[in-house]
Parts: structure tokens; sequence; C-alpha cells
């Protein structure tokens, strides 16, 4: 793991002391993360954030043994999200309903946007 705090304590302009870092990995390594803590050089730099969705198939490029090291978004974000016209709340408006229908009919949406913010602010290792 070194590896890659290496590479994010290289940023020039953010003093690294202050970044909380995220430490995101597949199911499969969480009970790992947890017996490695304790003997981890880099322990209680990084909040461990397990998620099934790297290692799951369904997704392009999912991998199993690929993990990832994120900044604090609020200091360094990698991804910026947006919203058309600044609204972050799903839009939720009553629908009319067939006639042979009882009830009431509703549908949702949200305008959003994601886009990369700093390159420097996420590491990816692919555990190969």
């Amino acid at each position: 793991m070194s590896q890659p705090w290496q590479a994010l304590e290289q940023l020039n302009d953010v003093a690294t002391s202050h970044l909380s870092w995220r430490l995101m990995l597949g199911e499969a390594f969480e009970s790992h993360c947890d017996l490695l803590v304790p003997i981890n050089p880099h322990r209680n730099k990084y909040r461990v954030i397990s998620t099934p969705h790297l290692s799951d198939s369904y997704y392009q490029g999912a991998s199993g043994s690929a993990w990832y090291l994120f900044a604090n978004p609020n200091v360094l974000p990698a991804f910026e999200i947006v919203f058309l016209n600044g609204r972050r709340t799903p839009v939720i408006e009553r629908v009319e309903m067939p006639a042979n229908t009882l009830g009431m009919g509703f549908r949702s949406y949200i305008d959003f946007g994601v886009n990369s913010q700093d390159p420097r602010a996420a590491v990816k290792v692919t555990g190969e």
C-alpha cells in the first residue's frame, strides 16, 4: 500500500497532513483489511469504505482485486457532481392513472451530471 500513498503524498499545493483519505475496496477485501490494520504503517490515515460494485462483473472494468484511495472530497475532490438549476432533490409529479385503475400515480426524476475534477485526488491500484 505504500506506493499509492507515495503517489498521493506528492501533492505540491495541498498539505497532506490535513487530508483524511478514503480507502475504497471490494467486499472480498473487507475481512482482510481488519486483519491488516494493526500492522499497517498507514493505520488511521484512511477510512475504509466497502462496496460490492467494485467486483460486480455487471459493470465494465470491474475487478475483485482492484482498490482505490481517495482524498477527502472537501479538501481535494476527485469528482464534481452538478445539478440542473442547482436543484439537489428529485422532482416528484402526480400523473393520471387509467380509468380502470384505482389509486394515484407518480413519476420522479432528477437531473445531474458527474465530471472528473482533480486527477491527483484518486489512485487506482489494480491489485495484480
